[in-house]
């Protein structure tokens, strides 16, 4: 696992433990498993997209962005990112922490 630079703080904010702003999240009162998209079923773009249009609403975004980045979550839509996103975001941020 690649660490996220400490440089990261210019742009994403403090983690701050899940319980401070879990209980204000968009997701709360979604099914999870819209965030963890499969090819069963709907197809991933489908299901991409609702969790983006979730995560677009939410008040917490950054911070749950944050969280997924700081502990790299393997799978699912954190902070209105993909598992993809979230990777080239981090690759972007070490490239050029200032950037951000």
């Amino acid at each position: 696992m690649t660490p996220v630079p400490s440089s990261s703080r210019l742009w994403l904010p403090d983690l701050l433990p899940p319980s401070q702003w879990e209980p204000s999240a968009a997701c709360r009162t979604v099914d999870p498993q819209v965030f963890f998209p499969s090819t069963d079923g709907q197809g991933p773009e489908q299901t991409t997209e609702a969790a983006k249009r979730v995560c677009n609403r939410c008040p917490v975004r950054r911070a749950c962005l944050a969280h997924a980045m700081q502990n790299q979550e393997p799978v699912g839509i954190w902070g209105g990112l993909t598992t993809r996103e979230r990777g080239r975001l981090l690759a972007d941020l070490i490239r050029d922490p200032r950037g951000f």
